[in-house]
């Protein structure tokens, strides 16, 4: 969730400890196999669409997707009554 949540951690200095390093590496891996996971269980155009994105983006920006369409299918019918009068 981690991942998911937060964006992506910048790169440590190439002088940084090995701690460091091997959190930032374990971060990245981690990022990549959700980034499979997410771009195998959508659909090919949204595949395109966030295939250079790491997994924070990707959730955040289907997230804003998804809220816009629900609020055009919410408000949309509305929208239709007022023309028509």
């Amino acid at each position: 969730m981690y991942v998911l949540e937060n964006p992506i951690l910048n790169a440590p200095a190439e002088d940084a400890e090995e701690e460091v390093m091997n959190e930032y590496q374990c971060y990245v891996d981690i990022d990549e196999q959700i980034i499979c996971v997410m771009l195998t269980s959508i659909s090919s155009e949204l595949q395109r669409q966030h295939e250079n994105m790491n997994a924070h983006n990707i959730i955040m920006h289907l997230k804003e997707l998804f809220d816009e369409t629900r609020r055009t299918e919410r408000y949309g019918p509305l929208r239709n009554c007022s023309t028509a009068r």
